[in-house]
């Protein structure tokens, strides 16, 4: 210790050089680091959710959930597989993994996709597209943000200005990997004809179905379609109402009607940045629009992270000042101080 002590005196310009080194890459590092709410890990599980259109239980899982859970068992097993958990309802099977920690999740769901892949499955659960699926448990499929639209228009011109105005800028910034809006989705007209007043007019569902095929301007005008029979018309044998399309997404925001905004970033993009990026575009494309819309960030990751940054920046002055106190408490001497400090 004493010899580096005395070549640190003899080679002042060494000592500051490396000084000089050593500072510049712990700046250089510090700038470098990701921003995340979440660390970079990836969990030991999977999950693998079948559909099977009008199935009972019991057909569910003699069919899907057993087939599968057998073919997970034989192909990894043996790759740190620890158990298997399902559950098989009508029309649904879902089936959760638990694998060892360490285990490399990309590549075993690479083996469970193609293992399902090769077995027989009922043709109604081969003919649902993207069926069975993996789905990798992952803390990054979070969205960074998500953006509320709301205004003076219907649900459904709202969905048009999102698609229009917003996703294809956010797809563009660099680290977005995905934008998808969510409701809006256009009403369809539901009939629910009446079996008594059916069988008294003699028409069937057939009859019903048939008018589908033509175009009508307003309820009104299905309503008083023809059937062909006497004078009976739509109205008289089913009632009719406008209601939401199957699988459709309903949006409110602070009691008003609305659509949202999903973005979902890529698993290497810096959180902070990403969503930054994502804010400062959704407001100057809603001063454009001249107030008419209204955008209210439900979920902004970045504002959780840098309100944690700046705790910890806090922390660290707080500490410093504190340091300093303490040495020249102790040393009472101002110039000793500050080069210790």
């Amino acid at each position: 210790m004493w010899h580096l002590i005395r070549i640190g005196i003899r080679f002042r310009w060494l000592t500051i050089l490396i000084a000089i080194i050593l500072t510049g890459a712990a700046v250089w590092g510090t700038l470098q680091l990701k921003t995340e709410m979440i660390p970079n890990i990836e969990f030991p599980f999977t999950g693998v959710i079948t559909v099977y259109p009008d199935a009972m239980p019991e057909e569910v899982v003699s069919e899907v959930t057993v087939p599968v859970e057998d073919v997970i068992w034989e192909r990894v097993g043996e790759q740190g597989l620890k158990h298997i958990s399902s559950t098989s309802a009508g029309g649904l099977s879902v089936i959760f993994t638990t694998f060892e920690y360490g285990t490399n999740m990309g590549d075993t769901n690479s083996v469970i996709k193609e293992a399902i892949d090769g077995i027989s499955l009922p043709d109604a659960v081969r003919q649902v597209e993207s069926n069975p699926q993996i789905i990798p448990i992952d803390p990054n499929q979070m969205p960074v943000v998500i953006l509320s639209l709301s205004g003076d228009y219907s649900v459904y011109e709202l969905k048009n200005i999102a698609e229009d105005k917003f996703i294809p800028y956010f797809t563009q910034i660099e680290g977005v990997f995905t934008a998808e809006v969510e409701g809006g989705d256009k009403e369809r007209i539901i009939i629910s004809p009446d079996p008594q007043q059916l069988v008294a007019s003699n028409i069937s569902v057939y009859q019903i179905t048939s008018l589908l095929d033509d175009q009508y301007e307003s309820l009104e005008a299905i309503g008083n379609a023809p059937m062909g029979v006497d004078s009976i018309v739509l109205g008289d044998i089913a009632s009719l109402e406008p209601g939401p399309a199957p699988d459709t997404a309903i949006s409110r925001t602070n009691g008003e009607a609305s659509v949202t905004i999903n973005v979902m970033k890529y698993s290497d993009a810096n959180t902070v940045d990403t969503a930054n990026a994502v804010m400062e575009i959704a407001r100057e494309i809603e001063a454009d629009l001249n107030g008419d819309i209204n955008v209210v960030p439900l979920l902004d990751q970045s504002e959780f992270i840098e309100d944690s940054v700046n705790q910890l920046l806090q922390m660290a002055i707080i500490g410093f000042l504190l340091a300093i106190i303490v040495v020249f408490f102790f040393l009472r001497a101002f110039r000793a101080s500050l080069v210790t400090s």
